[in-house]
């Protein structure tokens, strides 16, 4: 069984690759569920090879292990 999803967004398409690329848009795409939380400084885009330390939760209930 194959499922597809469609999803048209009203932006170019350098705009889209841009917010991919971005951890505030990120960030916003997961809230209001998500809580993503920096450790240490983002950059503000992501480039190949970036790392970058956060603290993602759901509530109060951390995600991930530590």
């Amino acid at each position: 069984m194959r499922i597809l999803l469609k999803l048209v967004i009203d932006c170019d398409a350098d705009a889209a690759w841009r917010a991919l690329h971005s951890p505030r848009a990120i960030a916003e795409l997961d809230g209001p569920f998500v809580t993503l939380r920096s450790l240490e400084h983002l950059p503000p885009s992501w480039s190949p090879g970036d790392d970058a330390t956060v603290d993602l939760s759901l509530g109060p209930l951390p995600l991930g292990g530590s």
